[in-house]
């Protein structure tokens, strides 16, 4: 009895040294491992981020992923990046992933997205034991589509940004879209009262063509300004949204204006570029620069390129405006597709607040278009066509000439002898 015990313990033994022995010790893993979208609507777009996660060993090397997905909603899926490289020391990657439902029967449905790596881990080895594995992950989408607009939202996180007398009055929050059309409040209604003046009220509305719209089944802080001169005191702020005539959220923060000048507006107005420096009639040409915020309140910033040619104006672009936060920066990006060749110049500079920067310049080409062979024989047609009539008739003279003189040899030829005697 006790020989088979021993026998037995002995088994167990060198099963669990070789569980222990193939197991990999490296891994990988996907956050959030569910997401669940209700109520969408055919037709509309929601983007999602999963997080692909290494643990440290596996991170000390380079992998590849491939991305698929499966399951009755897989269908409604995009995927952009269907392979993930994650470089050496990168421990985690945000990965997009788009449910774009069309043409979808109301219901419930399905898919699951399978993170696999391209390389196959070997288990340590000893006495020719071992295993061979792959490294993978899965995550489950859940959703529901159905036929009918929901509009529904929360607002989050309110907050003022410290001002001075002249400057916008800045006010952020979070909106939370939890319905399936594009959302904002009807209305934000704004009560300042001076703390050491209760008597001085200052009452305005900030309507729904300067609000921000928020993508459906999406998060998003919007930023607004709004141009009000308000004069330099301490004020308890109370701020109310609407919708549909109801408030659905009221916050009351605290607001500090200060003297003009107190608070330095300053930005860095970063390298101006250029998509290329040669194109042709009708290319898109790009025009980028980065601003960033390095003042102490916040601002609002517009890009402007002046276009010319030949020392000539010819335009003037104007980006969209942009909120920058302090200690914020942001891209700008403006097209062009010229329309004649020649040598072009664009001076940019951004106007933030009452202020401007100086200019920064940048020149390209724009080169005369090629006339391809085909285009300018069928302009050219009636010149072609009469080489063409002139070349016949020279083969044909030549012809001619050649055949009369042949016919002519050939007589000579056979011209009868006469035999003098």
């Amino acid at each position: 009895m006790l020989k088979q015990i021993k026998n037995l313990a002995l088994v167990f033994s060198i099963f669990f040294v070789m569980l222990w022995q193939a197991s990999p010790v490296l891994s990988i893993g996907i956050s959030p491992g569910q997401i669940n979208v209700p109520e969408l609507r055919n037709g509309v777009r929601v983007e999602r981020i999963m997080y692909l996660v290494r643990d440290p060993k596996s991170a000390q090397k380079q992998e590849t992923f491939s991305v698929s997905v499966s399951g009755d909603g897989a269908k409604y899926l995009e995927i952009p990046q269907k392979q993930i490289v994650m470089t050496v020391g990168q421990a985690m990657f945000p990965h997009s992933v788009f449910l774009t439902p069309v043409g979808a029967a109301n219901g419930s449905y399905e898919a699951t997205i399978t993170y696999l790596s391209g390389d196959t881990i070997d288990g340590n080895k000893q006495g020719g034991m071992g295993s061979a594995i792959k490294l993978g992950a899965t995550g489950i989408f859940r959703f529901t589509v159905v036929d009918k607009q929901i509009r529904e939202f929360k607002i989050d996180s309110v907050s003022v940004q410290e001002t001075e007398v002249g400057q916008p009055f800045f006010l952020s929050y979070l909106l939370i879209n939890t319905g399936n059309v594009d959302a904002k409040p009807d209305k934000i209604s704004i009560k300042l009262s001076d703390i050491t003046d209760t008597t001085n009220v200052l009452d305005f509305e900030i309507l729904p063509g300067d609000i921000e719209p928020v993508p459906p089944a999406a998060t998003k802080q919007v930023d607004v300004s709004v141009m009000k001169d308000i004069p330099q005191g301490d004020y308890g702020v109370k701020i109310s949204f609407y919708l549909e005539d109801k408030i659905i959220y009221e916050q009351e923060v605290k607001l500090r204006v200060y003297p003009a000048g107190t608070l330095a507006q300053s930005v860095e107005f970063g390298e101006f570029k250029l998509s290329g420096r040669e194109f042709n009639v009708g290319d898109l040409i790009k025009m980028s620069s980065v601003l960033r915020n390095s003042g102490k309140i916040p601002t609002e910033a517009v890009l402007y390129v002046e276009l010319s040619k030949d020392s000539k104006t010819l335009d003037i672009l104007r980006s969209d405006k942009k909120f920058l936060n302090k200690n914020n920066q942001s891209e700008f990006v403006l097209t062009f597709r010229p329309e004649s060749p020649g040598q072009y110049s664009a001076d940019a500079y951004f106007e933030y607040g009452v202020l401007q920067t100086d200019k920064k310049s940048a020149e390209f080409t724009v080169l005369a278009p090629k006339v391809e062979l085909v285009s300018s024989l069928i302009q050219y047609w009636w010149i072609v066509a009469i080489l063409i009539a002139v070349a016949l008739v020279i083969m044909f003279v030549v012809f001619m000439f050649r055949h009369k003189r042949k016919k002519a040899v050939v007589h000579k030829h056979n011209k009868p002898h006469r035999n003098h005697k």
